[in-house]
Protein backbone atom coordinates (compact mmCIF):
# COMPACT_ATOMS: atom_id res chain seq x y z
CA UNK A 1 0.00 0.00 0.00
CA UNK A 2 1.31 3.52 -1.21
CA UNK A 3 -0.12 6.60 1.51
CA UNK A 4 0.63 10.19 -0.13
CA UNK A 5 -0.73 13.65 1.38
CA UNK A 6 -2.11 16.33 -0.16
CA UNK A 7 -1.51 19.81 1.70
CA UNK A 8 -4.49 22.49 1.84
CA UNK A 9 -3.87 25.53 4.07
CA UNK A 10 -6.08 26.69 6.40
CA UNK A 11 -6.87 30.07 8.66
CA UNK A 12 -4.73 28.58 11.48
CA UNK A 13 -3.50 25.30 10.22
CA UNK A 14 -2.31 23.04 7.29
CA UNK A 15 -5.20 20.28 6.73
CA UNK A 16 -4.27 17.36 5.29
CA UNK A 17 -5.98 14.55 2.42
CA UNK A 18 -4.72 11.21 2.96
CA UNK A 19 -4.58 9.13 -0.42
CA UNK A 20 -4.30 5.06 0.09
CA UNK A 21 -3.06 3.19 -3.11
CA UNK A 22 -2.81 -0.28 -3.63
CA UNK A 23 0.32 0.64 -5.59
CA UNK A 24 3.01 2.94 -6.82
CA UNK A 25 1.26 4.89 -9.66
CA UNK A 26 -2.28 3.87 -9.12
CA UNK A 27 -5.58 5.80 -8.63
CA UNK A 28 -6.35 5.84 -4.41
CA UNK A 29 -9.20 3.57 -3.23
CA UNK A 30 -9.72 6.00 -0.60
CA UNK A 31 -8.72 9.76 0.98
CA UNK A 32 -9.33 10.60 4.40
CA UNK A 33 -9.94 14.34 4.70
CA UNK A 34 -9.46 16.77 6.86
CA UNK A 35 -6.40 15.38 9.01
CA UNK A 36 -4.02 17.55 10.89
CA UNK A 37 -0.01 16.98 11.48
CA UNK A 38 0.26 17.74 15.00
CA UNK A 39 3.22 18.48 16.52
CA UNK A 40 2.42 16.89 20.46
CA UNK A 41 5.16 16.77 23.62
CA UNK A 42 5.37 13.13 22.98
CA UNK A 43 6.44 13.49 18.96
CA UNK A 44 4.32 14.36 16.33
CA UNK A 45 0.68 12.57 15.56
CA UNK A 46 -1.97 12.54 13.01
CA UNK A 47 -5.04 14.07 14.14
CA UNK A 48 -7.87 12.51 12.36
CA UNK A 49 -11.31 14.45 11.82
CA UNK A 50 -13.73 13.93 14.72
CA UNK A 51 -16.83 15.39 15.92
CA UNK A 52 -18.05 16.85 19.77
CA UNK A 53 -21.03 15.25 21.48
CA UNK A 54 -23.40 17.02 23.93
CA UNK A 55 -20.79 16.82 26.37
CA UNK A 56 -18.05 18.25 24.91
CA UNK A 57 -15.92 14.88 23.73
CA UNK A 58 -14.37 14.35 20.93
CA UNK A 59 -15.06 11.30 18.77
CA UNK A 60 -12.20 10.53 15.89
CA UNK A 61 -13.91 9.14 12.79
CA UNK A 62 -11.10 7.03 11.80
CA UNK A 63 -8.90 4.97 13.46
CA UNK A 64 -5.43 3.69 12.77
CA UNK A 65 -2.39 1.46 14.23
CA UNK A 66 0.59 2.96 14.63
CA UNK A 67 3.05 2.03 11.49
CA UNK A 68 -0.24 3.78 9.75
CA UNK A 69 0.90 7.07 11.64
CA UNK A 70 4.52 6.61 10.62
CA UNK A 71 3.68 6.63 7.34
CA UNK A 72 0.83 9.42 6.96
CA UNK A 73 3.55 11.48 9.35
CA UNK A 74 6.21 10.67 6.77
CA UNK A 75 3.89 11.62 3.31
CA UNK A 76 2.38 14.89 5.19
CA UNK A 77 5.96 15.89 6.15
CA UNK A 78 6.65 15.60 2.23
CA UNK A 79 3.65 17.59 1.30
CA UNK A 80 4.00 20.18 3.96
CA UNK A 81 4.38 23.17 1.77
CA UNK A 82 7.57 25.97 2.36
CA UNK A 83 7.06 28.47 5.39
CA UNK A 84 5.11 31.34 3.93
CA UNK A 85 7.46 34.39 5.96
CA UNK A 86 4.87 37.19 4.17
CA UNK A 87 3.11 38.89 6.43
CA UNK A 88 -1.09 38.67 6.82
CA UNK A 89 -1.66 42.03 5.00
CA UNK A 90 0.84 41.14 2.11
CA UNK A 91 -0.61 37.24 1.52
CA UNK A 92 -4.49 39.23 1.48
CA UNK A 93 -4.97 39.66 -2.79
CA UNK A 94 -4.56 42.96 -3.77
CA UNK A 95 -8.18 44.35 -5.48
CA UNK A 96 -8.43 44.92 -8.71
CA UNK A 97 -7.56 48.35 -10.39
CA UNK A 98 -10.45 50.00 -11.12
CA UNK A 99 -10.01 52.27 -14.31
CA UNK A 100 -13.27 54.07 -13.93
CA UNK A 101 -12.42 56.64 -12.13
CA UNK A 102 -9.25 58.15 -14.06
CA UNK A 103 -9.79 61.57 -14.71
CA UNK A 104 -8.51 61.46 -17.84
Amino acid sequence: MKITADAREGAKSTYYSLNLHSGEGKEPFMTIKGCRLIDGTNGPFVSFPSHKDDKDKYWPHVWASDGFHVEAIKAMRAATPAKDTRTQSERRPKPPIDDSDVPF
